[in-house]
């Protein structure tokens, strides 16, 4: 019988969980998704403890899920991801090696962080280079207590947007040469990663998604943000090379351009590094770049294919009892509960 694994993706926005078997293909059995009230999360941290908890249970019992073990993602600026070069040691002695090595690159004093790492590959004269996950351990036990207050267990707990990068590489394959950078525009959190080789040699978490569109027409136009948010749904970006004209548009260039730029600098910080391969193409998910126009500025900004991944694209997708609306809903911001399920046979 094939085994199942659930993944649960905690959003400023939203809460979404898929559950997913494992075989030759892996097949989706069921996605359930639910709304947030503004404030309950902050930018990936947990802003009114009882609320999220309620609000899980309750995904629970609409989705109609049985399974009560969880793998549970974490995102937030205060996460860090560093690449180092160190010794190449045995497995068993990697752990502590690499605490003692991250300690001078972890803004996070070790006994306050939760490290994961991963090893990239070889750096040459016996030395390997790794990549450390360091998050505050208060930010993980609040997530983890909140599952535990819902009636569920965590299983496991890993850096969502890794685990999106599995789901995203599942659906769009890799480069054939070079590397891919990932981009998932959420509702506040934007994932910036570069992928070579089924590896992440670099990662960022910029505190800004498709929220700061609306907030830039409330604050701009003298509106409720309930009507930003349906303004901003039926506009877009002006196009490269074309002025844009009604104050509205002007002001979603200005956002678009902090935004874009932000990106650039992440993709040149990345390619300073040594050995950094050249990035080929843009994968992109996430609720906030369906903005209008987003996709064609970000191409012309990082000058590389801009590629639109389809998440579920890599899974079969099972009697989930979902219209194809909510399927394509599910193929744009689904990708880290998807990712996190797959972990489980990672």
């Amino acid at each position: 019988m094939a085994r199942r694994a659930v993944g649960l993706d905690i959003g400023a926005s939203a809460i979404r969980a898929a559950e997913v078997s494992d075989g030759r293909q892996p097949t989706l059995h069921r996605f359930a998704q639910l709304s947030l009230p503004r404030g309950v999360v902050r930018e990936g941290e947990v802003g009114d403890a009882e609320a999220l908890s309620g609000a899980v249970r309750e995904l629970w019992r609409a989705g109609g899920f049985r399974e009560k073990s969880v793998y549970l993602g974490v995102a937030s600026p205060r996460v860090v991801m560093r690449p180092l070069e160190m010794q190449a040691l045995p497995p068993e002695e990697m752990p502590e090696a690499v605490k003692y090595q991250a300690q001078e690159f972890i803004p996070i004093p070790l006994e306050d962080a939760v490290l994961g790492y991963e090893v990239l590959g070889e750096a040459g004269e016996g030395r390997v280079r790794v990549l450390v996950v360091a998050a505050h351990r208060s930010l993980v036990l609040s997530l983890v207590e909140v599952v535990r207050s819902a009636g569920l267990r965590t299983q496991g707990v890993e850096f969502s947007p890794l685990a999106l990068a599995r789901a995203v590489l599942l659906s769009a394959g890799q480069a054939e040469e070079g590397a891919d950078l990932l981009l998932n525009v959420g509702h506040s959190l934007t994932f910036v990663l570069v992928v070579a080789d089924s590896r992440v040699p670099f990662g960022r978490t910029l505190a800004m998604g498709g929220e700061a569109f609306t907030q830039a027409l409330a604050a701009g136009l003298g509106i409720s943000r309930e009507e930003a948010e349906a303004r901003k749904l039926s506009m877009a970006i002006s196009r490269p090379g074309e002025p844009p004209l009604e104050p509205a548009s002007r002001l979603l260039e200005q956002r678009a351009y902090a935004f874009l730029e932000e990106i650039r600098t992440s993709l040149e910080y990345y390619q300073a590094q040594p050995g950094a391969v050249p990035v080929k193409r843009a994968l992109v998910t996430g609720g906030g770049a369906r903005l209008g126009g987003f996709l064609a500025r970000l191409e012309e900004t990082l000058r590389v294919p801009v590629v639109p991944v389809d998440v579920l694209a890599g899974v079969k997708v099972g009697k989930v009892g979902l219209t194809q609306e909510q399927l394509a809903e599910v193929s744009a911001v689904g990708g880290v509960a998807l990712g996190l399920a797959l972990g489980a046979w990672a």
